[in-house]
């Protein structure tokens, strides 16, 4: 307000307040309340090679970015960038020992949280593709005769789509050329029928030969 007495504070670093200086001479990118070396926040008060840091009222919170905890981070300075944590760090998951992304592989990964890898499987009611592999459809389910055979290809006279509105894979990742669907329905024929017709039983074959000589037998 007009008329008011300023209040003013000198920034100093280590007092838990995350500030910046008026004529930009101090510049804190966290405070976490110490000044010590080595757990995220310098003892000038600037983030550290491969931590970040957030805010926790009004103080910083800092954490190492570690492959493997089950925390998909990047470091401030961009030192660490990680693709995927699902964890671990075991190699040929999907997601590696360094957290990054493997070829073959859909991920599920977003940040601050754990990623969840798999290779396209037919019938999960998901239609994927990744390098080498390829699904024309995924009904949910391994049944031929359905439109989407048991091997998750379009089957002679069918037509299959996805979906619209059906569950996807959530935050999907992948590596090179990927992609990721709901589920699909399979229609029949021109017209579009929801089932296949069932086939009639024709004059001449052995069932109909052997009902038609009973009848006659018994006339």
């Amino acid at each position: 307000n007009v008329g008011s007495a300023s209040v003013c504070n000198k920034v100093v670093c280590g007092d838990g307040k995350l500030q910046i200086a008026d004529d930009s001479s101090v510049k804190e990118t966290c405070d976490d309340g110490n000044t010590d070396d080595g757990d995220g926040c310098s003892p000038v008060c600037l983030i550290e090679a491969g931590w970040k840091c957030t805010e926790k009222d009004g103080r910083s919170v800092c954490k190492q970015v570690t492959c493997g905890d089950g925390m998909q981070q990047s470091s401030a300075d961009m030192t660490r960038v990680e693709k995927c944590d699902d964890g671990n760090e075991v190699d040929g998951d999907g997601c590696s020992s360094s957290c990054e992304m493997e070829q073959g592989f859909v991920c599920s990964t977003r940040k601050e949280a754990r990623s969840s890898c798999a290779k396209p499987t037919c019938g999960d009611g998901f239609r994927e593709a990744v390098e080498g592999v390829k699904e024309q459809c995924d009904d949910a389910n391994t049944q031929d005769d359905d439109g989407c055979s048991s091997s998750c290809t379009v089957e002679e006279a069918w037509s299959c789509e996805a979906v619209s509105g059906s569950p996807k894979r959530k935050d999907a990742h992948g590596v090179g050329e990927w992609t990721s669907e709901g589920k699909d329905k399979c229609l029949w024929g021109p017209e579009k029928l929801e089932k296949k017709p069932a086939e009639e039983k024709k004059e001449g074959g052995g069932f109909w030969n052997m009902f038609a000589g009973k009848k006659k037998d018994e006339v």
